[in-house]
């Protein structure tokens, strides 16, 4: 995130958590046609960390939020037209696309601005038109969201939308509250400020059995079927949450 030269990151298939914690940092984030992002956290018992509310929290109609509760996968297009990502370039070939930008670097004098080669390069070779496949329409939904709202407001709203009406199921609880929570608070968050804390209410998750009931059920056992210690966010205490972020 704070390397002073210029890194590009180039995000194709799968690019989920913690992938996204090495891709989404870079200074040029480029995503392939084929490539799919999800910050699934929440399905697992525990939180978007390595940097992402970062990211999270500067994401327009609040579309962030949405993408930390629920764990939705997401299309290149939606990518970057939320800003997860700034570039979505035609051709998916890692090799070629690297090789010819080299060749334009080496061609360079001492004296030229390699960020903007690079960026200039980038475009030229990016589509030009967004097309979100699915967030136009839930930023509609995600803008009515305010500072007042609370987790059961946003979960009752997210089961209005058909691919989230059992939302609770399966996401924990308490994953999605103490999300919120941390979502709230990153916004007024610099970037090392946020990886400060993300060690802290990780180091908390791991101490706890939601995180390891997430992995049984979606890695180890594979039965889809978690037991989430609380079966509603309503019925999350309130200092519990708290003492994540201590």
């Amino acid at each position: 995130f704070e390397y002073k030269k210029p890194i590009i990151s180039f995000m194709s298939g799968i690019t989920m958590g913690g992938g996204y914690g090495i891709g989404g940092h870079a200074r040029f984030r480029v995503v392939a046609p084929d490539t799919k992002f999800a910050m699934p956290e929440t399905k697992i018992g525990f939180f978007p960390d390595i940097g992402a509310m970062y990211h999270l929290t500067r994401m327009q109609d609040n579309l962030g939020l949405y993408v930390a509760l629920t764990g939705v996968t997401l299309s290149a297009h939606d990518m970057v037209y939320c800003g997860a990502a700034d570039y979505l370039v035609n051709n998916h070939d890692v090799e070629s696309f690297f090789s010819a930008l080299c060749a334009e670097l080496n061609e360079m004098s001492p004296n030229d601005d390699k960020n903007e080669l690079i960026r200039k390069y980038i475009k030229n070779n990016s589509v030009s038109e967004i097309k979100a496949d699915r967030l136009e329409d839930i930023a509609e939904v995600t803008s009515k969201l305010d500072e007042n709202s609370s987790t059961a407001d946003i979960v009752d709203l997210l089961k209005n939308i058909p691919e989230h009406s059992n939302v609770s199921d399966l996401c924990s609880a308490l994953s999605m509250v103490i999300t919120h929570k941390y979502y709230k608070l990153a916004k007024n968050k610099d970037f090392p400020e946020i990886i400060r804390q993300d060690k802290i209410v990780a180091g908390n998750f791991i101490q706890r059995s939601e995180f390891y009931e997430g992995i049984r059920a979606a890695v180890i056992e594979k039965d889809r079927a978690p037991k989430w210690e609380y079966k509603d966010v309503s019925d999350i205490p309130e200092d519990l949450a708290e003492s994540y972020f201590r």
